[in-house]
């Protein structure tokens, strides 16, 4: 079960359950989705998956899926 714990602006962060994991999916609504904008979010799952520190949230994975666009951390 999902719940929303998070929301602000055009983006809402949703609590789960990966592999018995406790996740957060970020999901971000874009009206246009234009590739600016597709591009500046792979850049921030690409940041957060190459840093690997306790202190820093871990890059699952994402998905693109208009208008939306998700990041599982």
């Amino acid at each position: 079960m999902y719940s929303s714990f998070v929301a602000g602006g055009a983006a809402r962060v949703y609590r789960g359950k990966y592999k018995n994991q406790e996740i957060a999916i970020k999901i971000l609504f874009c009206i246009e989705l234009t590739p600016d904008r597709v591009l500046d979010f792979c850049d921030e799952a690409s940041i957060l998956y190459s840093l690997r520190n306790p202190n820093i949230v871990n890059c699952i994975g994402v998905a693109i899926m208009p208008p939306a666009l998700c990041l599982v951390i």
